[in-house]
């Protein structure tokens, strides 16, 4: 019997971090919606989120800090799989999953790590803005052909046509004179193609002017990501706001879809994900740079998650 015992025991700690991960992840998911299989495109999609977390982990360690980081580092050396809140992880890593979001699709899913007051890793999985349109998109209640979104600069030329008694549907004219100087940014515009399935389906135009990027601006937590990335920025926020006129299908909603949604940091956010983004698309490694430290008067406290929730795997 001990010696039965001890081969369990042996198997178990052979199980790689990856192993452990996918396993852990089903059964919480088990746990919660009583279905013990994903699919095999879901069960990929959770090994791409395992890369894009491990891949993270590890290129935070091999990271060139400044000056002033270098002094929170200290904190952060003991960043592993056996020191991070799995039970959140877990029911976070369904959820994109579930959204059919890829991890290693440029801008879907961005990797953030917070420390809580249990000494373990939080992980923030945020979406990215091509992670939001994409599900939103695949979720329309009138099927989407294609999303147009457009920032508009001071020498470009936009006329915004409406559907009226001339024209059939919604569009626009749009022309870059001065490509290499375009000037200020002073607005911008998205436009949905809906599938012609039905001649009498509009195009739908949606203008986002200067005072809405505004908006977004100032609820940003910090000024330095917008001061630095303005352009980058401004597209961002011109994409939220076309997001939120897509039409969900009520059939598609899901528990999923609920949670992503309203949680705190996928809404229009303009905190530390932002530079995560931002510096994706430069091809800067950045994702390992925007650990958020713990609460002081330099750092984002952790809004997301409850600083009392155990984390680590379980005992294997």
């Amino acid at each position: 019997m001990s010696d039965i015992n001890s081969k369990e025991k042996e198997e178990k700690n052979e199980l790689t971090y990856s192993e452990r991960f996918m396993n852990n992840v089903v059964l919480n998911f088990a746990a919660e919606v009583g279905k013990k299989e994903l699919s095999d495109y879901e069960n990929m999609l959770l090994q791409h989120l395992y890369i894009k977390i491990d891949y993270t982990m590890e290129e935070w360690k091999k990271a060139k800090w400044s000056e002033k980081e270098k002094k929170y580092i200290e904190k952060y050396q003991d960043l592993n799989w056996n020191n991070l809140n799995m039970s959140k992880l877990a029911l976070d890593s369904i959820e994109r999953v579930k959204l059919g979001l890829d991890a290693l699709v440029e801008n879907h899913i961005h990797v953030i790590f917070t420390k809580n007051k249990k000494q373990k890793y939080n992980v923030d999985l945020r979406i990215g803005y091509e992670g939001k349109l994409y599900y939103k998109k695949k979720m329309s209640i009138i099927p989407i052909d294609d999303i147009i979104i457009e920032t508009v600069y001071k020498t470009d030329y936009f006329k915004p046509i409406k559907k009226d008694i001339k024209n059939l549907k919604d569009f626009y004219e749009f022309e870059i004179k001065n490509p290499f100087l375009r000037g200020d940014v002073i607005g911008g515009f998205g436009y949905i193609q809906y599938k012609e399935m039905d001649r009498n389906i509009n195009n739908k135009l949606i203008l986002v002017t200067l005072e809405d990027i505004k908006r977004s601006q100032n609820k940003a937590q910090t000024k330095t990501i917008w001061n630095s990335f303005n352009n980058d920025m401004c597209y961002k926020s011109i994409v939220h706001k076309v997001c939120k006129f897509i039409r969900i299908d009520p059939k598609q909603v899901t528990k999923e879809y609920f949670s992503v949604e309203n949680s705190d940091y996928n809404n229009e956010d303009h905190g530390i994900g932002d530079l995560v983004e931002i510096n994706e698309n430069d091809n800067v490694v950045s994702e390992e740079q925007n650990i958020v430290y713990e609460n002081d008067n330099n750092t984002m406290p952790d809004k997301n998650i409850s600083e009392d929730q155990e984390g680590g795997f379980p005992s294997w």
